[in-house]
């Protein structure tokens, strides 16, 4: 059965834009996916890290004509702006906050592109990475297909002057029923079933990118040259393995406590559950939780405190 037909505005960003002759070269010296050679109209997940490898901020790079445009969680735009503040002194390239330039919404559901179709003419399910353009300057929107909110999704970017045609298009297809405004649970949902983790709740800038599986996704190259932290990410990955790993969990009943929460083995503390919820598609209550890895190999249970009891919890 396909799922409803949602959409939702994208509030929760920060945007940047970062110009100049050298952009290109510059951004591929501080980002853990390969910046070069990318064609306009493309769009490339990354990460930002620090010189010890640690994670500073996931981006979404969209790669246009004479800049690009950098797409953040909100709050770590300023982040990454206050990290590379000594570097952009030395290079030919200017970054600016242009949050209130551009408009970002979501269509998520199979049945998406039936709706972009309706309104703008045939779309197509374009390869991982490519951007459609339809429609010129101010009254631009570029669609991109999306799997980074754990459901299938069409993400739309416009131009600020469009942005009231588009969500009047929303509103009126929601008073008709053939949409519905994406509830903030349900996409939690989908975002826990995925194992997908969120910035902020789930990794961090005490995370390497192997730790939070940013290593086994688009978003890191280990072909590409020397950046920032790559000495770290590579070593990593030439080990093999990390100590501590963000996994998904089954809980034994909902937990409905504060989070963060520690997991313990024993009366030591081998973990913390960052994310949780019930899910009717595994039957119960799972989570994300960051372990370490040596505390699978032993019997004894790993569980977390809830009031005068306990919670088992195991690995998905």
């Amino acid at each position: 059965m396909n799922e409803p037909v949602l959409w939702r505005e994208i509030l929760d960003e920060d945007r940047y834009e970062l110009s100049g002759p050298e952009r290109i070269s510059f951004l591929n010296s501080y980002v853990t996916q390969d910046m070069q050679n990318l064609p306009v109209l493309s769009l490339t997940p990354a990460a930002f890290l620090t010189q010890k490898g640690k994670l500073v901020s996931t981006v979404q790079v969209l790669h246009w004509e004479n800049s690009l445009l950098l797409l953040f969680p909100q709050g770590y735009g300023a982040k990454v702006e206050a990290h590379l503040k000594t570097y952009l002194l030395f290079a030919s390239v200017t970054l600016q906050e242009v949050s209130a330039h551009w408009a970002h919404f979501v269509l998520f559901g199979e049945k998406a592109s039936q709706i972009l179709a309706e309104w703008i003419g045939e779309t197509s399910k374009p390869e991982a990475g490519k951007i459609e353009r339809h429609g010129e300057a101010a009254d631009a929107v570029y669609l991109f297909a999306s799997e980074r909110f754990g459901i299938p999704a069409w993400e739309i970017l416009t131009p600020t002057a469009a942005a009231p045609k588009w969500r009047e298009k929303f509103l009126v297809a929601e008073r008709s029923g053939d949409l519905a405004a994406a509830d903030e649970k349900f996409l939690e949902m989908k975002r826990i079933e995925a194992g997908l983790p969120k910035l902020g709740i789930d990794m961090g800038e005490d995370n390497l990118v192997a730790e939070v599986g940013l290593d086994q996704s688009a978003t890191t190259s280990f072909n590409k040259g020397c950046y920032l932290g790559q000495e770290t990410t590579a070593r990593v990955q030439s080990r093999g393995h990390v100590n501590r790993k963000l996994l998904q969990v089954k809980l034994e009943s909902p937990y409905r406590g504060a989070l963060p929460a520690d997991l313990l083995q024993g009366e030591k503390k081998v973990g913390v559950l960052t994310s949780a919820l019930e899910s009717s598609k595994f039957g119960g209550a799972i989570g994300l939780a960051t372990l370490q890895l040596s505390a699978w190999e032993t019997a004894a249970p790993i569980f977390l405190a809830a009031g005068d009891g306990k919670i088992i919890v195991e690995r998905l």
